[in-house]
């Protein structure tokens, strides 16, 4: 159970480390972020930013890729997808928020057992690629969608 509490993103971590023998993902230090609602809590357990609503355990994560320049956006989601067990791919959209392409695509599956839903959104910035995570129970990470779509529009290079 305590796994399923901490993020897809931050359980995926070692998985890329492992998978690649590369190092495990960070985010890129010129990448800045904007706050979420003081309801979200800043996870201490990882040098990955991620954040855990304090109410219903639904968590948001984030990192960069700035090394793999050829790298297909629609490629990313599996640092996030290749951790769930009995994984069904949901969806699989194109979106443009405020002039920004954005692969999104949701995820239902398992993680040791307990079930977890998962959304990812992964988009240039500059020379990167930027993945994040909307992850939680089943059925509860409808309620925080405009807090990450929101937190997403405001990811930007420190100028």
């Amino acid at each position: 159970m305590k796994k399923l509490i901490v993020s897809v993103i931050l359980i995926c971590t070692g998985c890329v480390s492992s998978i690649l023998k590369a190092p495990a993902p960070k985010l890129n230090k010129n990448i800045q972020l904007s706050n979420l609602p003081s309801d979200y809590e800043r996870s201490k357990d990882t040098d990955l930013p991620a954040w855990r609503n304090t109410k219903s355990g639904v968590r948001i994560g984030v990192y960069s890729d700035c090394e793999n320049l050829d790298a297909r956006l629609s490629d990313a989601h599996h640092i996030v997808s290749d951790s769930l067990e009995k994984k069904i791919q949901q969806s699989d959209d194109i979106e443009t928020i405020e002039g920004r392409k954005y692969f999104m695509k949701a995820f239902t599956g398992e993680i040791e057992a307990s079930p977890i839903e998962v959304e990812t959104a992964a988009f240039r910035l500059d020379d990167c690629i930027v993945l994040s995570s909307l992850s939680g129970h089943p059925g509860r990470i409808a309620n925080h969608k405009t807090d990450w779509i929101d937190f997403l529009k405001k990811i930007e290079f420190k100028k």
